[in-house]
């Protein structure tokens, strides 16, 4: 008989790989030939979360399905959101006492984008569908803002709504008439058809420009704040087709 003894009090060495909880590293990325759809929510507060969907669609399987993240990247090939819009839970930096938002980027070759962040703003960095077989719309609880000069929103018709806050940024005490040297607005480009226009619902400021041709309006509507209307390179259309007469007016 052999017996074999081993102290027990011996230390053993553990290793953890991977990253802190809340680190900037930490990264959500799901891709599929098919469609995407959301089931539940979808946590990563520090992180990017990539969706992609190249052959099909992203859409909510339930309303309690969430996207989570700092950053959101998102990509299909017939469209984001679809009939019900895919809801977001864009998170702000912490690593700072000033909040850094979360970039929201959707791109889809054909087909609508349809997206509504719950809580926050909407920072934008390119979110485009084709002119002719999709439209876009946007929803933020607080503010629709530009991440950059290079920001875009692209759709034949483009629908955007600040519930709480601004839809562009007319800058440090800027104004519609004089925007400040920080202001920066929401570059889009609504299509040319007759059923293409832009409408727009704020709380506060409205700063939108047409990247390039006219600019076909359905409505602008700001609460309490200014608004400031650019078509560099077109005309200023009006696309709405309701006429309300002021029958306290007629004679």
């Amino acid at each position: 008989i052999n017996t074999n003894s081993i102290r027990a009090d011996r230390p053993i060495n553990i290793t953890f790989t991977g990253y802190d909880l809340g680190a900037t590293q930490q990264g959500v990325s799901v891709s599929t030939e098919g469609n995407l759809l959301i089931n539940g929510p979808i946590q990563n507060a520090a992180g990017t979360t990539t969706l992609s969907a190249p052959d099909g669609s992203i859409g909510q399987e339930n309303s309690g399905a969430t996207v989570g993240g700092h950053n959101i990247t998102l990509t299909a090939a017939t469209g984001i959101g679809g009939t019900s819009p895919l809801l977001l839970n864009l998170t702000n930096s912490s690593s700072s006492s000033t909040p850094v938002l979360g970039t929201l980027s959707a791109t889809s070759t054909d087909g609508s984008i349809n997206i509504d962040d719950l809580s926050g703003s909407i920072m934008i960095g390119q979110v485009i569908t084709s002119q002719t077989t999709g439209n876009v719309a946007l929803t933020a609880d607080l503010s629709i803002l530009a991440a950059n000069a290079s920001s875009l929103v692209q759709g034949g018709a483009v629908d955007l709504t600040a519930s709480f806050g601004s839809v562009g940024s007319l800058g440090t005490l800027g104004t519609a008439n004089s925007p400040a040297a920080d202001a920066l607005p929401i570059v889009v480009d609504v299509g040319a058809a007759s059923v293409d226009n832009l409408e727009v619902t704020s709380e506060n400021d409205v700063f939108v420009r047409q990247s390039t041709g006219d600019l076909r309006v359905d409505k602008i509507d700001s609460i309490t704040g200014n608004i400031r209307v650019e078509v560099p390179d077109g005309n200023l259309v009006d696309a709405n087709n309701i006429a309300v007469p002021d029958t306290q007016n007629i004679s």
